[in-house]
């Protein structure tokens, strides 16, 4: 029995922990303006100070993503045909209500073994048999049990947004809009790597509407991308 419920429980917790996941929506749009002269880009936080830890790292992280896609990142905005800007704001918390099943455990049937013995005397010539009947409880799934769950969550804000400069400067070549709802409070920083990596593959790109991507917690395209954004702040 014992273990049995700890199978069950190791397949509920292995279960639990593979559903971590950030669910972005994201919407694109790329205008038919003029194209900038060339990919050189130049890359700031709006309504941000430039030169705070944060702004430098979430820059850090768009960087690494442009480099990807075939820009170059240039020091000053004199330098640059394309400003990509970025923008990100943190919702007040909200709570959230929603209903679960999980499985519940008991009896579901019973296994028996029966043993017996003959006996036969010699001095009055009878036969007795004796018989031992032993039951084991069988133990399984009997249901489901629905259980209310709450959580604080906030919904998470990411705009990219890029521009021709300078005589196309206001018009954006493309932008995106994206937004995640979870846990975690205010600090974007843990959220912000798996947001970008959702975005990532719409820059410079229509989505036709909004879609819904999924970045699951472990995932290995937001490992290779704080490792390369590491590697180059190193250089």
């Amino acid at each position: 029995m014992k273990n049995i419920l700890f199978i069950l429980i190791a397949i509920l917790l292995l279960g639990s922990c593979s559903s971590r996941r950030y669910s972005v929506s994201v919407a694109s749009y790329k205008n038919d303006v003029e194209p900038a002269l060339s990919n050189k880009c130049f890359v700031y936080g709006q309504y941000m100070n430039q030169n705070s830890p944060e702004t430098k790292e979430y820059c850090n992280y768009i960087k690494t993503v442009l480099v990807g896609k075939n820009y170059k990142i240039v020091d000053s905005r004199a330098e640059a045909d394309v400003i990509v800007s970025f923008n990100y704001t943190t919702s007040e918390p909200k709570i959230v209500t929603r209903t679960v099943n999980v499985p519940a455990f008991g009896v579901v049937g019973q296994s028996s073994n029966t043993t017996g013995a003959v006996t036969i005397s010699d001095y009055s010539n009878t036969v007795k048999f004796n018989q031992n009947t032993r039951s084991k409880p069988i133990y399984g799934v009997t249901g489901v049990r629905s259980r209310q769950k709450t959580a604080t969550v906030y919904d998470k804000y990411f705009d990219l947004d890029a521009y021709a400069s300078p005589s196309k400067e206001g018009v954006a070549i493309w932008a995106i809009k994206s937004v995640n709802t979870g846990r975690g409070g205010y600090d974007m920083g843990m959220a912000f790597p798996y947001i970008l990596t959702a975005v990532s593959k719409y820059i410079d790109k229509k989505s036709g509407g909004q879609k819904t991507v999924v970045v699951p917690f472990s995932s290995s395209a937001v490992k290779n991308l704080k490792s390369k954004t590491i590697k180059n702040q190193s250089k």
